[in-house]
């Protein structure tokens, strides 16, 4: 009685149990859900272009959700199969491949285990680039992907030929095996410049930089003496912003409060990879495209933040 007692708690129930006695971890056991999603979504990440064949389970050209979520499955499943020595020894590699609790072995995979699931498009990338090319930290890093013979892209590099090159260092980088990354600061550096901004417009832009409390003057008013009127009247001294509004302008043109009015409905939707448009046009449009009641406090304070801050006091 004692005797099969003692055989029957130390012979394993299942494939896990038995491969957990090997001391392997497997991520089925990790509690919290959307940290075991994140680590079944790195395995896909590193595996997927062997899955289809290794399991049968997906495809390297499938939905990646769907993808992993599959993984889950048959990992889940097989695990709870009744332990065999045949079926531990037919499906251990496998499911130390596919379902163990481990270190990536890609970048990218990396990435995904942290919760860093979208990458930029050519579009995002464009954004990015034309944000981030007048920060020179930025350009020493993705300079270290041109080729043999190209030169450093400097602050004034066309968007349509940077952000190309931002994608080659992204697309290298993500591909690297973790192993071989030397400065841990990587990681960072392609969660700031090869994900999406959240943003792709001024208006955008503008928000994430001053928050929800910067808000756009909303009068259509432009009469003599009507908020419009009086925003032309801040600004008609100022060349920069004059040259903005209306190509071509010099120090003697006067513009009207409705060409004010119009540019900055227009200028507020304005796309950040096109050409030009960030960081001239976005400068003058936090400051020209504003509430009055905050325009008025910064003709005071020459700080955007604090003219915001004190005209939502009153």
């Amino acid at each position: 009685m004692g005797g099969g007692y003692a055989y029957n708690s130390s012979f394993p129930r299942t494939l896990q149990e038995a491969l957990e006695r090997e001391g392997i971890a497997f991520i089925e056991s990790i509690a919290e859900e959307t940290a075991r999603n994140n680590a079944y979504k790195s395995i896909f990440s590193d595996f997927k272009n062997e899955i289809s064949s290794d399991i049968s389970v997906t495809g390297s050209t499938d939905n990646f959700e769907n993808s992993y979520s599959k993984i889950q499955e048959w990992c889940s499943k097989l695990l709870n199969t009744a332990y065999s020595y045949s079926a531990w020894r037919k499906n251990k590699p496998n499911l130390v491949k596919y379902c163990s609790d481990r270190k990536p072995i890609k970048v990218e995979s990396w990435l995904r285990r942290l919760g860093h699931n979208n990458w930029a498009n050519d579009e995002e990338y464009k954004a990015i680039f034309a944000v981030y090319r007048f920060s020179s930290k930025f350009r020493d890093v993705i300079n270290k992907a041109k080729n043999v013979g190209e030169k450093d892209y400097i602050a004034s590099e066309k968007i349509a030929t940077g952000y190309l090159r931002l994608k080659k260092w992204c697309t290298q980088n993500l591909g690297l095996f973790t192993a071989d990354v030397q400065d841990l600061i990587l990681y960072s550096q392609l969660t700031w410049w090869c994900k999406p901004l959240g943003y792709d417009d001024v208006k955008g832009r503008i928000k994430k930089m001053y928050g929800e409390s910067w808000k756009k003057e909303e009068s259509n008013e432009t009469e003599a003496g009507k908020p419009w009127d009086e925003i032309k009247d801040f600004w008609n001294k100022d060349f920069d912003v004059k040259s903005y509004i209306k190509l071509g302008s010099n120090a003697a043109t006067v513009l009207s409060a409705y060409e004010y009015k119009k540019w900055c409905s227009e200028i507020l939707d304005k796309k950040l990879s096109e050409e030009g448009i960030y960081v001239k046009n976005y400068k003058a449009a936090k400051s020209v495209c504003v509430e009055l009641k905050v325009q008025k406090k910064l003709k005071e304070t020459k700080n955007l933040r604090k003219a915001i801050e004190e005209a939502n006091k009153t």
